[in-house]
């Protein structure tokens, strides 16, 4: 079979429009979406389903590799999370739909979405989307035997069940019945109910329980005056102890997320399934046939994996030495394990993605994830690492244009503020490193990944503190390394990022030549309070937001302090140019708080341009929202920070 999957290329290649055309890459180019987003081979191994854009929009694509036939379905309603298939004709996409709530206005809610392979990719809301429902959309793992989902649905009556849902018609049994704090589901190989994972925001308490047949479940575990749910289920191990995802509730951890392994019967942690000595795990590799963790990834600038399968190892291993690519991540896998599904991951070029089947030894090409930018010359993004004022080193990425220096520079803020930048090809500053400018995305303190004390070194640094000053020391010291050209350099971000660039606008006035942020947040108090509008006055996402915001474990900030670090209060400050894009349906960080920044730092004098756009994205997720964001950047960059092109 896989010797005729030349047809099938041939017919993927043709989805990808742009993928012949080599002009000047322009902004377009690197807005636009990847193609094979989310590619997974299903589980015999003769197709291949991915997400791919026409005509703006996003487009489920299932190609059989032997015939190279394709079937094609718009999935532009909803914005899709994850892509997995559920049996050899059935595929769910696990979705986003942003709708209108009542009272609330414009939020997001997720749900569950198949496709029929054997009727013309008929379509089905498996899982309504619902606000009401905890964890919408979460498929816990698939039943053996049947192919149907295992996901939670909260009652009417508040209780959380455990359905067996079937992915066509909606049709379901209940497995468990939970209560209203049940946070995860722990099913076997076959599905099959094995416990649940309890948090109360109330008590701050965590508890794990065993199915043993009875009613009232044993408890396994307590733990109490947890004031954060540092727990997340990934299955049962092959012996059948509980395998999860924790940074606190073993010592041996010193703060860092590992995976680790439970007895279902005493609740005493066993062993650690895996753990970095430096990095916190950026993904558990699940294997969809098991309902098992199988590896584990760590961002290690273009990652690493850690397999707890041996077999799986092997292969990836193999794999790589047959493509010639050692940073190849094995990314799907047939059931039988012969057909396997590779990415190549690059700093100086866009993934690839590359099948090979373990039985022949064949390799086979499906092509750059950014036809567009296929064959061109990028810069590499290089770990480079800066020291701050207090001595910490602070480590990030530096991506310089193949010129001789110095440049003016763009500091490229994360969002979060608890995310954090990885390696590889990135769209924006690769964009703007072809059009001159250095570009430097630290890993600030407060940034995940890195362990706990990294991330809690930042609480309470918003603005005034270190997660800010290790901006400007990233900028101070580029500029006595002679990468920057001193006094050319303008802070760019979105969400926590665009806080940033409003915060050095406002704080540090006389540092940067300009600033932007795409949905930037400037009002603190009224964030703050939107998020406990959406949840509760004991959220614990409410807690974690607080403890960022005003340092410390106990306690929320009060009006003063977020006065303090609120943009909007002092922008008679602003003396440097800003760019504002805010997309008008915002359902996380609304338009108004753009808007009403405007009105009051133009009533100060200040230059600040704000742009909307249509639509709710708040995440650029949506190709047409990069689209806006990087074309105002670029032109708001050429008049404030001019830079020179190198030839192309």
């Amino acid at each position: 079979m896989f010797h005729r999957l030349v047809l099938a290329l041939a017919a993927i290649a043709a989805l990808c429009t742009h993928a012949t055309a080599q002009p000047v890459a322009d902004v377009a180019d690197f807005a636009s979406n990847e193609e094979f987003r989310m590619a997974r081979l299903s589980p015999d191994g003769e197709r291949l389903a991915f997400l791919t854009t026409v005509d703006g929009g996003d487009q489920l694509v299932v190609v059989d590799l032997a015939t190279g036939a394709r079937q094609e379905a718009g999935a532009a309603a909803w914005r899709t999370m994850e892509l997995l298939w559920t049996s050899d004709s059935v595929i769910a996409l696990r979705a986003i739909f942003p709708i209108d709530i009542r009272g609330y206005g414009e939020g997001d809610v997720s749900g569950v979405v198949s496709f029929d392979l054997d009727n013309d990719l008929d379509v089905a809301f498996t899982l309504q989307p619902t606000v009401y429902t905890p964890d919408a959309g979460n498929i816990v793992g698939i039943e053996a035997g049947t192919g149907y989902m295992i996901a939670p649905k909260r009652t009417d009556g508040g209780q959380i069940q455990l359905r067996a849902v079937n992915p066509l018609t909606r049709a379901f049994r209940v497995l468990a019945l939970g209560s209203d704090e049940t946070r995860h589901w722990i099913v076997d190989a076959d599905g099959r109910f094995a416990g649940n994972v309890e948090y109360s925001n109330r008590h701050n308490r965590l508890r794990i329980r065993r199915n043993d047949g009875e009613p009232n479940w044993p408890i396994v575990r307590e733990i109490n005056d947890t004031a954060l749910p540092d727990l997340v289920v990934y299955g049962l191990t092959g012996d059948g102890e509980m395998a999860f995802v924790s940074r606190y509730i073993d010592p041996r951890t010193q703060g860092r997320t590992a995976l680790l392994a439970m007895s279902m019967e005493s609740g005493e942690i066993t062993r650690i399934l895996s753990m970095h000595p430096d990095l916190d795990i950026s993904e558990v590799i699940g294997d969809p046939y098991s309902n098992t963790a199988v590896g584990v990834r760590y961002e290690t600038n273009l990652s690493s994996s850690d397999w707890l399968d041996a077999s799986l190892a092997a292969l990836e291993s193999e794999a790589r030495t047959a493509i010639g690519a050692p940073h190849a991540v094995l990314e799907s896998w047939s059931r039988d394990r012969t057909t396997l599904l590779l990415r190549v991951r690059s700093m100086s070029a866009p993934d690839r993605l590359v099948l090979y089947n373990a039985a022949s030894s064949e390799v086979r090409e499906l092509g750059s994830a950014r036809p567009r930018l296929a064959g061109r010359d990028l810069p590499a993004r290089q770990p480079y690492a800066i020291r701050a004022r207090d001595g910490v080193d602070i480590p990030g990425f530096l991506t310089v244009p193949q010129t001789e220096g110095p440049y003016p520079t763009v500091i490229l803020v994360h969002d979060g503020p608890g995310g954090r930048t990885r390696g590889g090809f990135d769209n924006l500053a690769h964009l703007l490193a072809i059009r001159g400018y250095a570009v430097y995305e630290p890993n600030f303190r407060g940034s995940t990944g890195f362990g706990h004390d990294w991330a809690v070194a930042g609480f309470g640094g918003w603005g005034l503190g270190v997660m800010q000053t290790d901006l400007t020391d990233s900028l101070r010291a580029l500029e006595a390394a002679d990468i920057t050209v001193a006094g050319q350099a303008c802070i760019v971000g979105a969400a926590y990022g665009g806080y940033a660039a409003l915060a050095a606008a406002t704080f540090t006035p006389d540092v940067f030549t300009c600033g932007a942020g795409y949905s930037p947040i400037s009002e603190l108090d009224r964030y703050y309070q939107r998020l406990q509008d959406r949840t509760s006055s004991t959220s614990w996402r409410l807690t974690l937001l607080s403890q960022r915001l005003a340092g410390g474990a106990g306690g929320r900030p009060d009006g003063a302090w977020l006065d303090r670090i609120s943009p909007i209060e002092h922008v008679e400050a602003i003396t440097m140019p800003l760019l504002l894009v805010h997309s008008e349906d915002d359902s996380v960080n609304l338009v108004e708080q753009s808007r009403r920044f405007t009105r009051a730092a133009r009533r100060a004098g200040a230059d600040v341009t704000l742009v909307e756009r249509e639509g709710t994205d708040h995440y650029l997720l949506v190709e047409d929202a990069r689209q806006v964001w990087y074309s105002e950047l670029v032109d708001f960059l050429a008049a404030h920070l001019p830079a020179n092109a190198p030839a192309d």
